[in-house]
């Protein structure tokens, strides 16, 4: 069907993977869930794996430091979908049982379950220490490969040797734009070369090419070669061992977080026996789900990882190039949201031979796309220093905005190098009179407010000013031309404007051209031939269509002075 397979490999494929159920539950996502006989799962197709005997349980427990956060207590607890329909018997596992058209989506029978091999371009960029120096193996810096067609955000830490991590992965649904792009929160344990590393890896992903919709999941991923030839999602192919009924890899999980509404961990651990080298992967409060048999099924990791990462990752042939694909990471906002809008993971820990889980000391951040193409995260956040000042006071908008009280006297006016000595004027020295300009319609209009002020206020003082977000300065064609209205980029100077009467305005007997703008569309009532030191208007508010992200539309006044090629204006509006 898909030029790539015949329907003999697809049946015998299936045949393979969907093992014999003791009993079958029908969820309420769609999935058909399998209880498996634990002795008959698909970890021992494996032949390394085929005399294997089955460790229930892990033998260690961990000491742990003090890593809680403060928000701990208020964590809610998630389940998986699944689960609201049955559950499976002691002495099973449940196995998401695989159909025709999972395999159909793929781009082959064989790649089926599998992350696509890493296409590196070149090994230039280097992750570094949080004090500013590079982190190091055996003193050599570690640098990390330009993969095209990976976008990765995450914690890094080196120069240990680790036998596990965890954390609290925050939980969300971004969206996923193509069905063989997808999506990944989650930890990696790696160790080896690095062009054929070895890497046992959990947390949620959003993948439609694998599962079939776009619900966040559950997963597990192991490769041996750097992705090329073995490992996978699950188990979808043979390696993994499941020992437990509870936890179904590749299950769907509820509830997700929402924006600044209720928010969802899923807790990860994943942790080496040290006495049988097996990898446990333990899910929530310390459930044992399964392992990875280090000892029969790989060859760095037999011993410790050396390299671990907590973050995400967004797969696509469109990143690191326009035009860029719009599948989100983590929450799709950037980390500069608070709690609540940006994905999170909270009490990151790392696992040494003291059998302790404890802080990593080496980190390092990587973020190895530069988002919009003209900015770089230093100059983001040096523009962000600049932009938002300290705050006596924050609110935070119904819609979404953060308001910053800022003292009146540290306000960004004064950054202008022009204003560095200026005195504020409170308030203006004059009463204007005012002719009787009142239409028929002046009682019937109501009184309008700001979102924010519902919120809260802020104090004498200081004055409100929404904060900017990384996001914000993203979306610019550039940090330097953010906040600014694009140039006008004039065709001619043939159309002029009509006074109501028909006559032609004039200044000095002189008819005012009024230049073809090729960027801009107005509509305007026009005065001139005065010398203007104000003007008011009441605008019926709306809230009209922008089709682009970069388009605007304004309602608005405009007070202007000097050439037409190179005027002043200050303006005002919706």
């Amino acid at each position: 069907v898909n030029g790539k397979a015949n329907f003999k490999e697809i049946d015998e494929k299936l045949k393979q993977l969907n093992k014999p159920a003791v009993k079958t539950i029908q969820s309420e996502d769609g999935d058909i869930i399998d209880c498996v006989d634990i002795y008959k799962q698909p970890a021992f197709d494996h032949h390394a794996l085929k005399n294997h005997i089955i460790q229930m349980k892990p033998s260690f427990d961990l000491k742990e430091e003090r890593l809680s956060s403060k928000n701990e207590s208020t964590k809610l607890a998630i389940f998986q979908t699944w689960q609201r329909s049955g559950s499976c018997p002691e002495g099973t596992v449940p196995i998401r049982r695989i159909r025709r058209e999972d395999l159909l989506r793929a781009k082959s029978v064989q790649q089926f379950g599998r992350k696509p091999h890493e296409v590196v371009l070149k090994s230039n960029t280097t992750i570094e220490h949080k004090d500013g120096q590079l982190p190091s193996i055996n003193t050599t810096a570690l640098a990390m490969p330009v993969i095209v067609n990976r976008s990765a955000a995450t914690l890094v830490t080196v120069g240990y040797n680790y036998i596990g991590a965890k954390a609290d992965i925050n939980v969300w649904t971004p969206n996923v734009e193509a069905q063989d792009e997808y999506t990944t929160a989650q930890i990696w344990l790696k160790a080896g070369p690095g062009d054929n590393f070895e890497s046992i890896e959990s947390g949620w992903t959003v993948n439609p090419q694998l599962y079939g919709d776009k619900r966040t999941r559950l997963f597990a991923h192991w490769t041996k070669d750097s992705y090329k030839t073995t490992g996978c999602f699950d188990v979808t192919c043979s390696g993994f061992v499941q020992t437990s009924s509870q936890y179904l890899l590749g299950g769907s999980i509820e509830p997700v977080s929402t924006e600044f509404g209720q928010q969802y961990d899923l807790t990860v651990g994943i942790y080496m026996d040290p006495n049988t080298a097996n990898w446990w992967l333990k899910i929530g409060k310390d459930i044992p789900v399964g392992y990875w048999p280090a000892s029969t099924l790989l060859f760095y990791l037999n011993h410790s990882s050396t390299l671990v990462e907590w973050g995400g990752q967004v797969y696509s042939s469109n990143v690191k190039k326009k035009p860029h694909t719009k599948t989100g990471m983590g929450s799709g906002q950037f980390a500069s949201g608070l709690r609540g809008n940006a994905c999170y993971m909270d009490n990151i820990a790392i696992v040494d031979f003291s059998m302790q889980l404890k802080y990593p000391q080496w980190v390092g951040t990587w973020a190895d796309e530069q988002v919009n193409g003209n900015a770089n995260f230093k100059d983001v956040e040096e523009k962000l220093k600049q932009l938002n000042k300290p705050a006596v006071k924050t609110i935070q908008s119904e819609d979404g905005d953060i308001i910053d009280c800022v003292d009146i006297y540290k306000q960004p006016a004064f950054d202008h190098p022009a204003l560095k000595n200026h005195v504020i004027q409170m308030k203006p020295s004059f009463d204007l009179k005012d002719e009787k300009l009142s239409s028929k319609n002046e009682p019937a209009e109501l009184t309008v407010f700001q979102t924010w002020q519902r919120s809260g206020s802020c104090p004498e003082g200081t004055v409100p000013i929404r904060r900017i977000r990384r996001e914000d300065l993203l979306r610019a064609k550039s940090v330097q031309q953010f906040g600014r209205k694009p140039h006008e980029a004039v065709l001619n100077s043939s159309t002029t404007v009509e006074h109501r009467d028909g006559q032609l305005p004039s200044i000095n007997t002189t008819a005012v051209a009024l230049p073809i703008i090729v960027n801009r569309s107005a509509a305007t009532l026009v005065t001139l031939g005065y010398n203007y030191i104000g003007a008011k208007g009441i605008f019926n508010i709306w809230n009209p269509n922008v089709e682009a992200q970069d388009e605007y539309t304004t309602a608005q006044i405009w007070l202007k002075a000097g050439p037409g090629d190179n005027f002043e204006s200050i303006e005002s509006g919706w």
